[in-house]
């Protein structure tokens, strides 16, 4: 999910057709949706919020339509792109240096070495 979300950020305007951003934002607005996940147990304020947000994004009435500029499609597709990295991030255990003990909480310089 985070390279999915590296890729949307590296897109350019000018190296893309409307077919493609519109093929883009279907397949970006499926994965948000399948990411949303109404059971999980984590239930913290930051990641509820990063859901809410999830939500605000698919169901804005502001989304584009085919009458609408190539650039608001675009800056859609950008706008699900960093909503899957933000899922992700929330969703995906970050993964553990080597070398180091995974403790969460504690910042890497913190880690006792193996």
């Amino acid at each position: 999910m985070r390279t999915t979300a590296q890729q949307v950020e590296s897109l350019a305007l000018a190296a893309t057709s409307r077919a493609s951003l519109d093929e883009d934002a279907a397949l970006l607005t499926e994965l948000v949706r399948r990411m949303i996940r109404e059971d999980y147990p984590n239930r913290l304020p930051a990641t509820m919020g990063v859901f809410r947000a999830a939500y605000r994004v698919l169901d804005s009435p502001a989304n584009p339509t085919s009458l609408d500029s190539d650039y608001r499609v675009y800056s859609h597709v950008k706008n699900l792109g960093r909503t899957a990295g933000a899922l992700a991030d929330v969703l995906e255990p970050p993964p553990l240096q080597s070398g180091f003990v995974g403790r969460t909480g504690l910042p890497p310089e913190h880690r006792r070495a193996l």
